[in-house]
């Protein structure tokens, strides 16, 4: 019988080179919680100084191995479910304040990092056996490379191999690991991606949205601006770069939308953010027309109406350059009914949705020169952001927000803001109401 689940990261871009020796977890109880606690704290106390990053080179091809043991928890479903927490990052030997801060004022991208960290003590999401429970798979072996067709784009073409293995298991053949397909090869991800389903059931079925009361179509592109002498430019042609939905670049305001909303303050914000393009083109075609490289610019939302469904169509464009966009929405889980290649066609596409088992998500990955189709039922009211999520993007301007109304019920309405809300302008306004 199978009673914990060791985990060995193996890693050439990890800042921490020491193991985490702990005893081995047999109950269940306070006592076998506790060494779970004393694993993950002993492994801080190994290394209480802050880690250096590991530059990613190739002079640095050491092999790290990082081992954790995490007790197994109760779950409705196959295996039982527990959390580590790790961030995946970035780290440079510059002040991180200014490298954004330079980016926007030079109007090119930001600089290139110069170490990826895993920081401790942070999110990695895992899948534990269930004690006196059987396991189907007893040993994973685990290659992965980047996947990116951005034309022109750098980036590490570095392929990570790993393999996760159940203590206990008797296992011992060693299975040759899989043969990747190039980095750029877009039919390649989508025939993975489209294998996505939702682990549905008759009693838990996906409450996908079969009637749709508003159909959005928004393009997604990274366009250029002209310079001023006040502000030099490094982007492409002597330009800098911005980014934008439906041709509408978004201009953080100086209040807080979801406060000037809540309190009704005027003049914050407009409600007129565009269902469609405002200009219909051949979305992923060659040798675009440049005007569409220059956007406008606005602090806009889309009101939506409580308890409303909504289909969203995001459709990559090949302005300036297809790239692929992970696209995240806040406050809401969406359902990924339909994605293709090419444009968005109303008529045809349709016909081949997943309207039964779509996988559900918060984030969804924008492949170059593609569209994708999103359902979900508007039922939690406030501001939400819709966003790219390459942060640069987002930076520039590839962002627009949701203004979802109140609904009949108390319980349907925006919470007040809390008492201890910080000291500031909004919490004058709190204060004056």
């Amino acid at each position: 019988m199978v009673s914990e689940k060791r985990i060995y990261w193996l890693s050439k871009a990890f800042g921490l080179g020491k193991q985490c020796k702990c005893p081995t977890v047999q109950g269940v109880g306070p006592k076998s919680g506790e060494w779970s606690r004393r694993c993950l704290a002993g492994h801080r106390r190994l290394d209480s100084k802050p880690a250096k990053p590991v530059h990613v080179t190739r002079a640095c091809g050491k092999v790290h191995h990082h081992e954790f043991v995490v007790e197994s928890s109760p779950y409705t479903r196959l295996c039982g479910t527990k959390e580590i927490l790790t961030v995946n990052g970035e780290w440079w030997k510059k002040n991180v304040l200014e490298i954004p801060e330079k980016a926007n004022l030079t109007g090119g991208g930001p600089l290139i990092s110069d170490a990826y960290t895993i920081e401790r003590a942070t999110r990695l999401s895992l899948s534990m056996l269930q004690k006196r429970k059987s396991c189907l798979i007893n040993v994973l072996y685990l290659k992965s490379k980047a996947y990116a067709d951005a034309v022109g784009a750098g980036f590490d073409k570095t392929i990570a191999t790993a393999f996760l293995q159940c203590q206990g298991s008797n296992y011992s053949s060693r299975s040759p690991l899989p043969n990747l397909p190039p980095y750029n090869r877009t039919q390649a991800a989508t025939d993975f991606t489209k294998q996505f389903r939702s682990l549905t059931s008759k009693r838990h079925p996906a409450k996908v949205p079969l009637e749709v009361d508003t159909h959005l179509l928004y393009t997604i592109s990274v366009n250029l601006l002209d310079c001023s002498t006040e502000k030099p430019c490094t982007g492409p042609f002597g330009k800098r770069f911005s980014a934008s939905l439906n041709n509408i670049s978004f201009i953080t305001p100086k209040i807080d939308i979801l406060q000037a909303y809540y309190y009704g303050i005027k003049g914050v914000f407009e409600e007129d953010f565009p269902r469609k393009p405002p200009h219909e083109f051949n979305y992923t075609g060659d040798n675009l027309p440049e005007n569409l490289l220059t956007p406008s610019f606005g602090t806009k939302v889309l009101v939506l109406e409580y308890n409303s469904s909504v289909e969203l169509i995001l459709q990559g464009t090949n302005v300036l350059a297809s790239d692929n966009h992970p696209v995240h929405l806040h406050g809401y889980s969406f359902y990924v009914v339909g994605r293709g290649f090419g444009n968005f066609n109303p008529n045809k596409d349709p016909l081949k949705y997943n309207l039964v088992d779509p996988p559900q998500e918060t984030t969804v990955g924008v492949h170059k020169n593609r569209w994708l189709a999103i359902r979900f039922r508007v039922d939690n009211p406030g501001v939400w952001l819709l966003h790219c999520h390459t942060e640069r993007h987002k930076s520039w301007g590839m962002s627009m927000l949701f203004l979802v109304k109140n609904g009949a019920t108390p319980q349907s309405r925006i919470f007040r803001p809390p008492h201890d809300l910080p000291t500031c302008w909004g919490q004058q306004i709190n204060k004056e109401h």
